[in-house]
């Protein structure tokens, strides 16, 4: 495989590890941030939160009285974040921070990349409510079948058009969504790499991490 189609494949098709069940994860969240604290350094950013960052995780956070209230859990995936984990504090519901500002903090931080979040029954109820108001306040949000993604890219115009790559059938994980920051970065980091995947899948090249380009 070459470089680049490797990049894709490994950015967007292959398997990140996504929780299964809608869950409260903050406890494990906050355990990682602290093991990884010893060896790499908390930094506090100019909104109040605070970003840890490793070889290939991102950790985005918030706290209070040195306890973490909020935070997710990213894994560094070549071309995107992909969501490990995402938990708040149930003593701060519909308080800031709020999730929506974990998004953009590592979209802010995390320069020439977009988020990725697949879209079964692992992005919950309130999960769903925050790509909903990200994409009302402007924000770029994409989705793509993973079978054919460069085929399938879809902009997101409506929060119906979002609910209808969402529910709780397993069919529904061949679906992903993008969150971008603004429109120069999905043109960038989402439209690029998904045009020329699109004239591969044309040329019918296939996306098998086996394939040898002199087969």
């Amino acid at each position: 495989m070459t470089d680049s189609r490797k990049i894709f494949y490994e950015s967007w098709i292959k398997e990140a590890p996504q929780r299964t069940q809608p869950r409260n994860d903050l406890s494990a969240i906050t355990r990682s941030i602290t093991e990884f604290s010893e060896y790499y350094e908390e930094e506090q950013l100019s909104n109040g939160l605070y970003k840890l960052a490793t070889a290939d995780k991102l950790f985005i956070y918030g706290k209070s009285n040195n306890t973490v209230i909020i935070a997710v859990e990213f894994e560094i995936m070549g071309q995107n974040l992909s969501v490990v984990a995402s938990a708040k504090s149930p003593d701060i519901s519909r308080q800031a921070p709020y999730m929506s500002e974990i998004y953009l903090t590592a979209l802010q931080v995390a320069k020439s990349k977009s988020i990725r979040f697949e879209s079964d029954k692992t992005l919950t109820d309130a999960g769903f409510q925050v790509w909903a108001r990200l994409l009302t306040a402007g924000h770029p949000i994409s989705v793509y079948d993973t079978t054919s993604p460069g085929q399938s890219l879809t902009t997101i115009n409506t929060v119906d058009d979002l609910r209808r790559f969402w529910g709780n059938e397993p069919d529904f994980r061949r679906y992903k969504f993008i969150l971008s920051e603004d429109k120069k970065h999905w043109l960038d980091t989402v439209y690029s790499p998904f045009s020329t995947r699109r004239l591969r899948e044309l040329a019918d090249i296939t996306l098998d991490e086996d394939y040898k380009e002199n087969k």
